[in-house]
């Protein structure tokens, strides 16, 4: 069930699910007032819901952003960049200034062996190519850009620039390989995996210690490897390499509770860091809305706390009251057997043995049910859609509860049979 105590958390693809208060997500803040700080900004999505507000501006990360027209833009074609095109970085340059160059690709360059380099502006009128490096005082976020016609001026952000708040960077480190794996991420709604982005999977779980992160795989969207704490938590486990293209990030002990940028936290700290820095958790409207999207930290695809408490679903019979298997348990027991495929024994029997909930055997079982199936539709009886459904009782599948499962449609309820706790998979087949 949802419980009273569960609160909404978001995903900015628009689906959004209760959470319980103690597991971590991302934080965004919101504020009513129209108060003048250039740490609160309005949003860049603009819109009836998000015209009241200000949303809190947060470390950018190679993130995508919006067009003037409101389209999302944002592609990483050069590797460790993403690149904006049609935003302008409307400042003097402190940095370098660069004429005649050959291409987009030769100002990439220059950027990263520019230590002090965070972005850089790019104008290409065909036949006259220009470029300037800027520091990150500059324009270090999206939200410092202005909108430009097309066609000419393209702003440059290196999403390497800056370390993600809480782990120590390795250069030139293959990590500890391939072998001994948490999992490896090759997929990401956004598409543009950046080291926030690892260092965003990574915080969720408390068993990843580290991560190696690979900036030109696939086109330069770039890939991460994760590590528990035995595998890879110490540089001596880790691999040197000559290739400028490899890190590895580590994560540090000394940062919990600290009030940086792009924090993962529970519920109840959630809370405190926004009224801590003079605003508040964002609504659920607010989220589905997109007013904090597009702010930073590479959060537009993760799940995010909102305030909004999520409201206990109660299913009805003529006889009884009982309050239904929620979509958040489903996504616990999802978790549970993550976890108890992880635990398996090291033996060469096992090794090629995966969660079977998993739709890709490679990727994670995610709670909320990215990359997952219930492999039990073969247990049911009736069409292959939502509603009330019987449970085949001569299914071999059943196990020891073969006896105590009932498929009687009297014993059935929410669309799901009654019975002890090995049948929860069946009852989320059937109610999801």
């Amino acid at each position: 069930m949802k419980s009273p105590d569960d609160h909404i958390h978001h995903i900015t693809d628009k689906r959004t699910v209760a959470s319980p208060l103690d597991v971590k997500h991302a934080v965004r803040c919101c504020r009513d007032d129209e108060v003048k700080d250039d740490d609160w900004i309005a949003p860049p999505k603009q819109g009836e819901t998000c015209s009241r507000i200000k949303t809190l501006k947060q470390q950018w990360a190679g993130d995508t952003g919006l067009s003037a027209q409101g389209e999302v833009i944002g592609a990483h074609y050069i590797q460790r960049f993403t690149t904006y095109p049609g935003r302008l970085c409307n400042v003097t340059s402190t940095g370098t200034d660069w004429s005649e160059v050959p291409g987009i690709h030769y100002c990439a360059r220059l950027c990263r062996e520019e230590k002090s380099c965070a972005s850089f502006k790019y104008q290409d009128y065909g036949s006259y190519r220009r470029c300037y490096l800027l520091e990150n005082k500059d324009c270090p976020s999206y939200t410092d850009t202005v909108p430009y016609p097309p066609g000419y001026i393209t702003w440059a952000f290196n999403k390497h620039y800056r370390v993600p708040n809480g782990y120590k960077l390795y250069q030139k480190n293959l990590g500890c390989g391939t072998g001994n794996l948490i999992f490896r991420e090759y997929h990401y709604r956004g598409g543009l995996i950046s080291p926030q982005i690892c260092a965003n999977v990574c915080n969720e779980r408390d068993d990843c210690a580290s991560f190696a992160y690979q900036s030109n795989w696939g086109a330069s969207r770039g890939n991460c490897f994760f590590y528990r704490h035995d595998v890879c938590g110490k540089v001596s486990q880790t691999i040197p390499t000559q290739d400028q293209n490899r890190d590895w990030y580590l994560k540090r002990d000394d940062t919990e509770g600290s009030k940086d940028q792009c924090l993962t936290m529970n519920y109840d700290d959630a809370v405190d860091y926004c009224e801590d820095l003079g605003g508040r958790l964002c609504t659920r409207e607010e989220l589905e809305n997109e007013c904090a999207s597009y702010t930073g930290c590479g959060f537009d695809h993760f799940h995010v706390w909102s305030s909004t408490e999520a409201s206990p679903e109660v299913c009805n019979d003529n006889s009884n009251e009982y309050q239904a298997v929620s979509y958040a348990t489903c996504g616990e027991f999802v978790t549970e057997m993550e976890e108890l495929y992880r635990g398996k024994p090291p033996d060469d029997r096992f090794e090629n043995q995966k969660n079977p909930l998993r739709k890709n055997g490679n990727l994670i079982a995610r709670s909320n049910f990215e990359n997952v199936h219930f492999p039990t539709s073969f247990n049911f009886e009736g069409p292959d859609e939502r509603g009330m459904v019987r449970i085949v009782e001569q299914t071999p599948y059943l196990y020891e509860f073969a006896e105590i499962l009932s498929s009687s449609s009297e014993d059935l309820f929410c669309s799901a049979a009654l019975g002890p706790p090995s049948t929860l998979m069946q009852a989320c087949d059937a109610s999801m």
